[in-house]
């Protein structure tokens, strides 16, 4: 099943998607009750969401940052997209195709180096030079 981005979640659609976590924060609603606020987020974007009715151990098994599955709805609230969790589940990173949740640009990436080396080879500080040459020359951190 292909992944719904959150550029593409309309109100009232109910969604069953893995989807990034980050923030989870377990709180009291006026009345007293547990809910967990959090966002939820992939390559397009990032939205607020909430699962009312939480408890620690549900909250406690989220990762602060990390990938979780959920089913919910998703709903209009002031205005702003959020998602209204009824269930999560933490999901271990190699189980995603991460290319679905890191931004990545759409600009020809082997033109946008070779840009930037022509930027870089006008620098006038000899040990500015050598510190970016040896990023340069780091196989690994250009991959």
């Amino acid at each position: 099943m292909a992944h719904l981005f959150v550029k593409d979640i309309q109100p009232g659609q109910q969604i069953q998607d893995v989807y990034m976590v980050t923030q989870p924060v377990l709180r009291n609603t006026a009345k007293g009750d547990l809910y967990i606020a959090m966002y939820l987020s992939d390559k397009t974007g990032r939205t607020n969401s909430r699962m009312w009715q939480a408890t620690e151990e549900i909250y406690q098994s989220i990762p602060s940052e990390g990938f979780v599955l959920i089913r919910g709805k998703s709903e209009l609230y002031q205005g702003s997209l959020q998602i209204v969790v009824n269930e999560v589940k933490a999901i271990e990173p190699d189980q995603v195709r991460i290319t679905d949740y890191v931004p990545r640009t759409e600009k020809n990436i082997g033109e946008m180096y070779e840009q930037m080396k022509a930027v870089l080879a006008t620098m006038q500080n000899a040990d500015l030079k050598r510190l970016v040459k040896a990023f340069l020359d780091d196989t690994d951190l250009m991959k």
